[in-house]
């Protein structure tokens, strides 16, 4: 069982990740990887963590997050990797895509991660470099974040 605290899961992965490892190699992925986590750390709060997650992704856990915040959040992530100047030959440039979903009373562990992975998808089907919330009944993008609750 989750807590009864405000929790959110944001799953942040690089875009087109297969075309990546195919065009760099397995090699230059990980590389990428090993980047977008170390700017998604820069993006977030002392409580917050921050974990591989699939293949090409990272699990990012935002406790006592309300849903702007757990917005803000996503969005500085995409942005900052956008923003993140690469010099020729040492990284390709990238970008990820993030999805977010909040823990809701009858979620387990597993539903949370699902319904996170369906904002992530949701993000990567609509336009990569983009960051969508699921609030337990319908996925849309950050910018539509509302502070009402979220329905079971």
């Amino acid at each position: 069982k989750l807590t009864g605290h405000p929790f959110y899961l944001s799953i942040c992965a690089i875009d087109q990740v297969e075309e990546v490892r195919t065009v760099h190699g397995e090699e230059m992925l990980q590389k990428i990887i090993t980047g977008a986590a170390s700017v998604v750390s820069g993006c977030l709060r002392d409580m917050d963590h921050v974990a591989a997650y699939g293949e090409g992704g990272l699990a990012i856990s935002l406790p006592t997050a309300n849903i702007q915040i757990a917005a803000q959040v996503g969005e500085r992530i995409r942005k900052a990797v956008e923003r993140l100047y690469v010099p020729t030959g040492i990284l390709p440039q990238f970008t990820v895509s993030v999805g977010v979903a909040e823990v809701i009373d009858g979620n387990d562990a597993s539903r949370l991660f699902e319904r996170a992975q369906i904002a992530l998808e949701a993000a990567q089907a609509e336009s990569v470099n983009s960051t969508f919330m699921h609030d337990g009944l319908y996925t849309v993008p950050a910018s539509a974040a509302s502070p009402q609750p979220a329905m079971v």
